[in-house]
């Protein structure tokens, strides 16, 4: 909506926007935002919603004060959930947690021989995880062993620049007390990112 032209707010309750990313790489995201107008409240709580007809009130509570966000239209963006009522799993003893289909790392269910993989499981909604799950349930299916490892599956954020990234950020590594080493490289001097995105970005 900010590329179209659009005054664009984004309200996070938490002191960052995508926390689970590595710091340097969303400082890259907020920057091109902001070049888009996007402003960013962070720490920030919606504490009420009021419709005018056509345009919303947004009550936003940041630091103990109020403010108010006038705008055409709200999205509210607060995780997502599973769709699985209609399996009825409790009729043939699959357990699940809220709808989240309980698998172990053979992505096998408490039934002996029956697996989920993908969004049912509720583990890492991602497209190419499901594929990974589906090729572990597989071959455990087949007779095979194989575990699905999170830890080796990317994660991604299709904002524009995108982002994606692999194993602990920085930040992550330094909660666990590891000695690390950090190399950059900014994708300005990258050919095929300067035709693409006038080299927006960098690989950390």
């Amino acid at each position: 909506y900010g590329t179209l032209g659009c005054k664009v707010y984004v309200v996070e309750m938490m002191k960052e926007i995508l926390p689970m990313m590595d710091l340097d790489v969303v400082k890259v995201v907020k920057a091109e935002l902001a070049k888009k107008g996007v402003e960013i409240l962070t720490s920030a709580k919606v504490v009420g919603i009021k419709d005018n007809g056509r345009e919303a009130a947004v009550q936003v509570e940041i630091g103990g004060a109020r403010k108010e966000l006038i705008g055409e239209k709200v999205l509210v963006s607060v995780g997502r959930k599973t769709n699985t009522e209609a399996l009825n799993m409790d009729k043939v003893g699959i357990a699940h947690d809220r709808g989240r289909i309980t698998v172990n790392d053979k992505m096998e269910t408490s039934v002996t021989g029956v697996y989920a993989i993908g969004d049912c499981n509720g583990r890492i909604m991602l497209a190419h995880v499901a594929s990974d799950q589906g090729e572990i349930a597989a071959e455990n299916a087949m007779g095979h062993k194989a575990e699905f490892n999170p830890a080796t599956n990317p994660s991604c954020v299709y904002t524009n620049p995108e982002i994606a990234g692999v194993g602990l950020t920085e930040e992550q590594a330094k909660e666990k007390g590891l000695e690390y080493v950090v190399g950059k490289f900014p994708l300005m001097a990258n050919g095929k990112a300067l035709i693409m995105n006038g080299g927006t970005g960098l690989v950390k």
